[in-house]
């Protein structure tokens, strides 16, 4: 008979956090997977607990797993622990838990303190919806990515971060955050616990006074998000205009903006592709702009297959000739379509114009 795998959460400074069912647990399993022994004996011993400890940290955690898993096999009874928090959150054990629940093994949690809801329960913050993105990539492509993620989300942001890295962690949020709230929740538990409001320049001022362990909760952009949703209700043209006035050149409007705005408004799954012609997004928005423009009545945008298009549009018994499409058409190299567009291209319009219906 298997044994089971408790994930046990323990404090994250003060001891006294520490549950009464943890406790229990740590006395009854006959193993615990530690993410550092050295740590962990330091709590055992101040509740007078003793019991065989293995070290399971993310070095070894390929190599270790599968020696948990073969003890739990044989009936043993295991209890996963970090040095703080709960175990998977940030910390090793997502491996473990993944090949037990394969193999049928019963994995029960022990819940107790967690450093990230501790820190945004208090930030004042709102606390409905909101992104944990554990420690932010140094691969500089993927942080890139993450920024992305940070300026256009609307929910409350918690990262994690080291304190000799926070500084180019403020940093890099400088360009991005803009008036949004910002709260560092420090040395959370403990004697210096610390939570600062102020925004990031008054931060990156104070930064290389602080030390601990530390947390960034960031408030979500509701300004942003709020103009892309007044965006979002403008019809094609108007969407046009709005940039028009903006001061930017048709390229960059049919490039840049339009893609984004079919995207939005596309009722399925968008996928770029290169394949068969039948198989790739085959007009632009400025396409259907100009077939709007010449009296061609289009309830829906652009992104898909030529099939769907002809499926999803209004002309009732009536459909485009293909080749006509095709040949107003080329695609770059992400497989988005475009009309060629020159000055004073009669023939375009005329062919827009001229669109067979049969």
């Amino acid at each position: 008979m298997n044994g089971k795998l408790y994930i046990v959460a323990t404090p994250i400074g003060n001891l006294e956090d520490i549950t009464i069912r943890a406790l229990k647990i740590l006395k009854e399993v006959d193993l615990i997977a530690a993410e550092d022994t050295r740590q962990t004996l330091k709590l055992l011993n101040h509740f007078e607990i003793s019991k065989p400890l293995i070290s399971y940290h993310r070095h070894n955690e390929d190599v270790k797993s599968n020696i948990l898993i073969e003890k739990l096999e044989n009936g043993e009874n295991i209890a996963l622990v970090s040095d703080a928090g709960t175990p998977g959150i940030c910390d090793p054990g997502e491996e473990v838990i993944r090949k037990a629940i394969e193999e049928g093994i019963t994995v029960i949690p022990i819940p107790g303190a967690c450093a990230m809801i501790n820190a945004l329960i208090v930030s004042g913050l709102p606390t409905k919806e909101f992104n944990f993105l554990g420690f932010l990539p140094l691969n500089k492509k993927l942080r890139k990515e993450k920024l992305n993620e940070i300026e256009k989300s609307e929910k409350t942001i918690i990262i994690y971060e080291a304190p000799h890295k926070m500084k180019s962690t403020l940093l890099d949020l400088k360009n991005i955050l803009k008036n949004r709230k910002i709260v560092l929740a420090r040395e959370l538990t403990k004697i210096h616990e610390e939570f600062i409001r102020k925004n990031i320049d008054e931060l990156l001022q104070e930064i290389d006074n602080l030390k601990g362990e530390m947390i960034l909760i960031i408030e979500g952009n509701k300004i942003e998000n709020k103009e892309e949703n007044e965006l979002n209700n403008l019809s094609l043209e108007e969407h046009y205009k709005y940039y028009e006035k903006q001061g930017l050149d048709k390229k960059e409007i049919i490039k840049e903006k339009y893609i984004s705005y079919s995207q939005r408004q596309c009722s399925y799954p968008y996928r770029p592709r290169r394949p068969a012609f039948e198989k790739q997004p085959f007009a632009c928005p400025f396409f259907l702009l100009l077939l709007a423009r010449n009296g061609f009545s289009l309830r829906t945008t652009c992104c898909g297959s030529a099939i769907h298009f002809l499926t999803a549009s209004p002309l009732n018994n009536r459909f485009f000739v293909f080749y006509s499409l095709r040949r107003l058409c080329t695609h770059d190299r992400n497989g988005l379509y475009y009309p060629f567009i020159q000055k004073n291209n009669k023939s375009l319009h005329r062919r827009i114009k001229g669109l067979a219906y049969l």
